[in-house]
């Protein structure tokens, strides 16, 4: 097999992801109506984040307070969602209700950037020059930011995306610059690695990278750059945050992190599944550098210094990446509630070694010739797994289900008498455009982790304001127990009157509603 075909089978494998990531967006994003609805991680966090910050309000504070709302992210984040978005409310006369919608698509904005951006470093400092290598790039860029290991997330209200773009970038405009205009490539790297680690903190990943390499090299004056740059704009953003901002970054907001094997087992499983064809190509590296010890020297010329013979280079700092990321973010893939989104910039480094290697063996026939039929397997199973969605034999198509659940749910909340203070267990139905309230209890991910591990809660956390009748109402998930957040209710009566999977609850000193209310309900409008 030779690399045109090998081309010709990663395009239409990643094209058929894309077809995947444009049915799922179908169904997650309208401009008819706005949907209320979840596609990846606990996005109702963020929504309340982004709605706070353009309202004007605090953006990080203390989550053991009432009203236990969670900010886990860093500032840009935030920032530049609530700006973008604030700024298309504005412009369209939208209400609130559209948030998720705007939020969403920025999301997909940054991964059709990211795709863009990744080519580039795959094609210029990856591949090769030629037409079949610019078209095997492509579809590696297309299989990182919209292929199975993406799922839902280039779709989601959360920071990975741009993260993961912006590193993506910090790394390109590197190996673009650092044979030619060293210094520059060093000070255009610390900016977009700033900014990725603005977007996630977590995104140190390619900072170390390229540390190590440096390192490695004994390139001092960049190295002092790096070091300098990198240090001095972390050092100066946590200096000039709030004490709740500086909590958040360095100790995630003091909540409990709590780490579990089978988290770890399914996520390596899930990435093994979904990204076939680099592993694939990765195997086909180690062994032909097995098989042919003349591979060897590549390790050693893009380490030493005074080399400076590009896809080598381009080759040891992926590999170094792939070191970097396996330690940092392979253990934190163990932490309850995470999921396959920690293993992108691993991925994309995976990618960049894989395709740095094919460029160095492109004149070893030998090689190259089985590597090519090798590496088409991985993307004939890449093409099998996203196949598998359409089909209905594993995944998700669509989420859509959960707006109608959500608006049939806040229609009947908002045609019921409800008194203030409200307290409404479902956090996406206690976000403000779905049911008002006087507080919005969008209660983060980890409070029952953190009630479970003794995290001291103002008032005793939602349970002991309940016992002591701070809320005039609750709604509570229907089969509950006669306890919630170990209060037993004693305070309160049930209504007769019932929402879609939903009970209603009044404090006993707060008058009943009028005999013929009902229950039933529209969406929220639009």
């Amino acid at each position: 097999m030779n690399i045109k075909t090998l081309s010709f089978v990663a395009l239409v494998s990643a094209g058929l992801g894309v077809v995947l990531m444009a049915v799922r967006t179908y169904y997650a994003v309208s401009f008819s109506e706005p949907l209320q609805l979840t596609t990846s991680g606990a996005e109702y966090e963020s929504l309340y984040v982004i709605w706070k910050y353009i309202q004007g309000a605090p953006v990080y504070v203390d989550q053991t307070r009432i009203p236990f709302a969670g900010t886990y992210y860093n500032w840009l984040y935030y920032a530049f969602y609530g700006e973008v978005a604030s700024f298309v409310l504005s412009a369209l006369s939208l209400t609130d209700a559209w948030l998720p919608t705007i939020t969403k698509l920025l999301t997909l904005s940054g991964a059709t950037i990211g795709t863009w951006v990744s080519y580039r470093c795959f094609w210029n400092m990856g591949f090769g020059q030629d037409k079949n290598g610019r078209l095997l790039s492509f579809a590696f860029a297309v299989l990182l930011f919209f292929g199975p290991l993406m799922g839902f997330w280039a779709i989601a209200t959360a920071p990975d995306i741009w993260a993961l773009t912006l590193d993506v970038t910090a790394v390109f405009v590197f190996l673009r610059y650092y044979q030619s205009h060293p210094v520059k490539a060093v000070l255009l790297f610390c900016l977009f690695a700033y900014l990725a680690w603005s977007f996630k903190q977590i995104f140190v990943f390619s900072p170390g990278a390229v540390g190590l390499l440096l390192l490695i090299r004994r390139d001092w004056k960049l190295l002092f750059i790096l070091t300098f740059g990198m240090w001095s704009a972390w050092g100066l953003t946590l200096a000039i945050g709030s004490l709740d901002y500086v909590h958040t970054i360095v100790a995630f907001g003091g909540t409990s992190v709590e780490l579990a094997r089978y988290e770890l087992v399914r996520n390596l499983i899930n990435l093994t599944v979904k990204i076939q064809p680099v592993l694939i190509m990765l195997a086909v590296a180690v062994i032909a550098t097995v098989i042919n010890p003349s591979f060897r020297t590549v390790l050693r010329v893009g380490f030493s210094e005074g080399e400076n013979r590009g896809p080598e280079i381009t080759f040891s700092l992926a590999l170094l990446g792939v070191l970097i990321t396996s330690v940092l973010a392979i253990p934190a893939s163990a932490k309850i509630g995470a999921s396959e989104n920690y293993y992108f910039t691993l991925t994309f480094f995976m990618m960049l070694a894989g395709l740095s290697w094919l460029r160095i063996s492109s004149q070893k026939e030998n090689i190259v010739g089985w590597a090519y039929g090798a590496m088409s397997l991985g993307w004939l199973g890449n093409l099998i797994a996203v196949s598998s969605v359409f089909v209905g034999l594993q995944g998700v198509l669509s989420t859509r289900h959960m707006h109608d659940s959500m608006t049939a749910a806040a229609g009947c909340l908002n045609q019921q008498s409800l008194s203030d203070s409200l307290f409404i267990s479902n956090p996406y139905l206690s976000l403000p455009w779905m049911v008002p309230a006087r507080q919005h209890f969008v209660i983060h991910y980890n409070y029952p982790m953190d009630r479970a591990s003794g995290v001291s809660m103002e008032g005793g956390g939602v349970g002991g304001l309940i016992d002591d009748g701070y809320f005039a109402t609750l709604i509570l998930p229907a089969g509950l127990k006669g306890s919630y957040d170990g209060a037993q209710l004693s305070r309160y009566r049930l209504r007769p009157q019932t929402c879609p999977g939903l009970l209603i609850y009044d404090r006993t000193n707060v008058p009943a509603p009028p005999p013929d209310q009902t229950s039933g309900g529209s969406a929220p409008k639009s």
